[in-house]
């Protein structure tokens, strides 16, 4: 049998054998949902073992600057459009769309335009999905103590649905018709993309989870380590999750960023001081080309995934002010709008564009490595790390 066929089979049956049990009611996240019920826990699982990814976009950064928003094309620094807004979170990109919170509303912009398409009211941003077209907003509100959780789907044409909880919820992610949603820090609900209805629940026991996210086919979730998304998961025994080397770092920045903690400013100290890497699904799960990248402000660090080696360090003239990983290198955007992309193997940077003048904070979508090196050679490791710390 097809994949499409499979499972189209599979949401159909999961939509009917919800009629009429408990927990299948046009509410979500309600205390009587039956946890793990069968069948609809399996099939919803088995859906989410493999997912269509998304086409990939031209390469584009979306900047924040004192006056608003901007996006420029990575491939040759051309602006495409800007925006006056009063920006006060980091932007996510989440894919044809922008989301950040404006002048206290959270707003979705048109990626290819900077249109303002859909609003999802006030609250703290946690973090928003995509499956290309459609989008998931995950919020908080009230007591930032014992905040309450409220989850926003929305497409071009604006915002869909919307539901509240009572407890705190993480960042979900949309796949195949589902919406994965992690709250209170141990719970998964799966719901229904076209309306909201909750369709099954897991609970784990033993591990945190507080995003959802797809990358590479799969779904993933997780918080201190990262699980794929499959039948496995029917068994708690059988869950093995992954995290990499566990290393101290100055400024101490998670893993994973934390999902219940709200997006930060665009100049806050969490975007200047943070972990970022790609996972690549397998049996297990591992960091794309075996590399994470702890920024400190004009440093960077390649941190060998596996063991606590550094592969190589370099310190720039400016804060980075945004970075994302891609087969065989890093692509960075620092205080004064320039990309550059940087070698995984060794930091040389292959590639550089202008990105038209001082930044904030920079969301990216950036095509793989590519390109020859500027410099003809770094120097040893040692000099590398005597550097970072300010010795000659």
């Amino acid at each position: 049998m097809s994949r499409p066929m499979s499972r189209w089979i599979a949401r159909g049956v999961l939509s009917l054998t919800c009629v009429g049990l408990l927990g299948c009611g046009a509410q979500a996240f309600e205390p009587q949902f039956r946890e793990r019920a069968e069948p609809e826990i399996t099939l919803a699982l088995r859906a989410l073992a493999e997912v269509e990814s998304p086409a990939p976009g031209a390469p584009l950064v979306v900047l924040t600057t004192a006056t608003g928003l901007r996006a420029v094309s990575l491939e040759d620094g051309v602006e495409r459009w800007a925006v006056e807004a009063d920006v006060q979170t980091s932007p996510i990109l989440a894919g044809e769309h922008v989301v950040a919170t404006e002048g206290g509303t959270i707003v979705g912009r048109r990626l290819s335009d900077g249109e303002r398409v859909f609003d999802a009211g006030a609250g703290r941003l946690l973090g928003a999905e995509s499956d290309g077209e459609r989008v998931v907003m995950s919020i908080a509100e009230g007591p930032e103590t014992s905040p309450r959780g409220r989850l926003v789907l929305a497409d071009a044409g604006g915002a869909r649905w919307s539901h509240e909880l009572q407890m705190p919820i993480g960042v979900a992610a949309v796949a195949e018709d589902l919406v994965i949603v992690p709250w209170a820090t141990q719970r998964v609900s799966f719901l229904q993309a076209e309306d909201g209805v909750e369709r099954a629940r897991l609970r784990f026991s033993d591990r945190v989870v507080g995003r959802a996210w797809t990358a590479g086919g799969r779904t993933m979730i997780g918080q201190h380590d990262v699980v794929l998304v499959g039948p496995e998961l029917e068994d708690e025994r059988e869950i093995v999750g992954w995290q990499p080397q566990a290393r101290p770092l100055p400024g101490q920045p998670p893993f994973l960023a934390d999902g219940y903690t709200p997006v930060a400013a665009p100049d806050g100290a969490a975007n200047r001081v943070r972990l970022v890497w790609t996972p690549v699904p397998g049996e297990p799960v591992t960091a794309r080309d075996g590399v994470l990248y702890f920024l400190f402000y004009r440093q960077i660090f390649a941190l060998e995934s596996d063991r606590d080696e550094a592969r190589w360090v370099r310190v720039l003239p400016r804060d980075v002010v945004g970075a994302e990983p891609v087969e065989g290198g890093l692509w960075i955007v620092d205080a004064q709008g320039r990309g550059s992309l940087l070698a995984a193997a060794d930091g040389r940077v292959l590639r550089e564009v202008e990105l038209g003048g001082a930044t904030v904070a920079a969301a990216l979508r950036a095509p793989p490595a590519s390109g020859e090196p500027t410099e003809e050679a770094r120097p040893p490791l040692v000099e590398q790390l005597l550097e970072a710390v300010g010795r000659d």
